[in-house]
């Protein structure tokens, strides 16, 4: 819980900057080699690597697609 929040708080400090994110977790997170080579200790585990860039293009804006169907009580 306390990475995802401390990961929504980069992610949104970049928004505001202008910047993309992308939060990865694909085998490289659990080689012995990346481990070793960035220093972890063998008990340390990595859950994932936050790529922040410059966005290629402008991400669509998603319709309100469950706007017509929320219903407040």
């Amino acid at each position: 819980m306390a990475v995802g929040a401390a990961v929504q708080n980069l992610w949104t400090a970049a928004q505001a900057l202008g910047l993309g994110c992308a939060w990865k977790t694909g085998s490289h997170a659990y080689s012995d080699h990346v481990l070793q080579a960035l220093g972890c200790a063998p008990a340390e585990k990595i859950i994932g690597f936050v790529h922040v860039g410059v966005p290629a293009t402008v991400a669509p804006v998603r319709p309100a697609e469950f706007a017509d169907k929320t219903r407040w009580l």
